[in-house]
Formats: C-alpha cells, sequence, structure tokens
C-alpha cells in the first residue's frame, strides 16, 4: 500500500527543486532576450511563466485537486516544450525535439483524459478492470483530438500571421507526421496503463492517476 502523503511530501521536494531551476532558466532568457531584442525568447518566456499558474486556476475552476506528483509532470513537460523547445530554440538545435515533444504531447493529453474520466465517473476513487475500455477509447479519442486541433491552431498562425508552423516546404508531410506521433503517444500511454491495470502492476504512471483519483475522491475532500 503506498503512503500517499509520504509521496506528496517527496515531490513536493522536488518541485521546489525544480521550480528554482525553471525560473531561474526562464527569466535568464527573457532578460537576454530583451537585450538582443529576440522577440521569440520574449514571448515564449512570458508564456513558460504564465502556465505556471495553470495548475492553480484549473483547480479553482473545476474543483479538482491536483497532487505534487501530477504538477511535475506539467512542469516538466512545459519547460521542455515551451521554454526551451521555443525560447530557447531547442526544436532547431535537436533535429528530433519536435517528434518527441508532439509523442509526449499525446501522452500527456491521454493521461490528461484519463483524470477527466475520474470526474465523469464522479470520482469514485481507483479504477476497477470493467471500466478500462471505455477509458482507454476515451484517453485516445482525446489523444486524437488535441493533435487535430494542433494542426487547425499552427495552420491559423500560417494563414493569417505569417508564421511557418506546418514547414509548407514539406507539404503535408510535418503536419501528417506530427498528427500521427501525437497519437502514437496516446496508444502507447493507454496500452501501458490499460496492461498495468489488468495485471495488478504498479507502475511510475499508474502511481501519478491512483494518487490523483485517491485526493479527488469523495471521502477525501
Amino acid at each position: 500500500m503506498i503512503d500517499w502523503d509520504k509521496r506528496q511530501r517527496a515531490f513536493q521536494r522536488i518541485n521546489r527543486i525544480f521550480l528554482l531551476i525553471y525560473l531561474l532558466t526562464t527569466v535568464w532568457v527573457l532578460i537576454d532576450g530583451i537585450k538582443t531584442s529576440y522577440s521569440r525568447a520574449i514571448l515564449y518566456s512570458v508564456v513558460a511563466l504564465l502556465l505556471l499558474l495553470a495548475p492553480q486556476v484549473v483547480s479553482k475552476l473545476f474543483k479538482v485537486v491536483f497532487p505534487s506528483d501530477c504538477r511535475f509532470l506539467f512542469y516538466l513537460f512545459v519547460f521542455g516544450a515551451v521554454e526551451f523547445g521555443s525560447a530557447m530554440d531547442g526544436y532547431d538545435l535537436i533535429s528530433w525535439w519536435d517528434l518527441l515533444l508532439h509523442c509526449l504531447s499525446g501522452a500527456l493529453v491521454a493521461f490528461a483524459a484519463l483524470l477527466i474520466f475520474n470526474a465523469l465517473r464522479k470520482n469514485q476513487g481507483q479504477l476497477v478492470k470493467e471500466e478500462l475500455p471505455l477509458a482507454i477509447i476515451f484517453m485516445n479519442l482525446a489523444a486524437t483530438t488535441s493533435a487535430a486541433f494542433w494542426e487547425y491552431y499552427e495552420f491559423m498562425l500560417d494563414e493569417f500571421f505569417g508564421f511557418n508552423a506546418q514547414l509548407s516546404s514539406m507539404g503535408t508531410g510535418d503536419t501528417m507526421t506530427d498528427m500521427m506521433v501525437c497519437t502514437l503517444g496516446g496508444l502507447l500511454i493507454s496500452a501501458w496503463i490499460g496492461w498495468s491495470y489488468y495485471q495488478n502492476r504498479d507502475n511510475a504512471l499508474l502511481s501519478v492517476v491512483n494518487h490523483f483519483y485517491y485526493r479527488n475522491r469523495k471521502d477525501n475532500r
């Protein structure tokens, strides 16, 4: 049996260390962007700072509790995607970084969908095996839909603001590759979590899910 309170305290300590690194790096990139008039670094550093508030805003709006391990995954993804990827030109520095982040974004959306699934089932606590097929379908639909909406967003940036987010020189290749990789991320994470549930085997991500379900269970709130 996992001691959820001990886990919560451990990840609170990890979050404090990581957020210090996150803030120092982001502020440094922001200041350097202002000095060099690099608008990309300025814009995405500001976005990276604002996104730190997202868990608190969502918690208040939807009356949910995000345990410290959930928050850590969110902070880690935002730093890799927004600050390092966009503000620090990580997508240009590392050729496969874009594909990795698209895959991880699909996995993260599918993971978030599993958390949302808990609210739809009235916060009853840990899933039972009979609920898994519907949960897995829900996870994959969320990941695939998010991939489509992201490509809509990039298309509008290109059409109305002159960006080249969809790499027009590649035709539809970049768009379709991003969508497929995002969908693959959702499939992989749902398969892993589903297999773990059926086998009654714990793993790092399943522990995060069960911790979230535990914190948001009716009798714990």
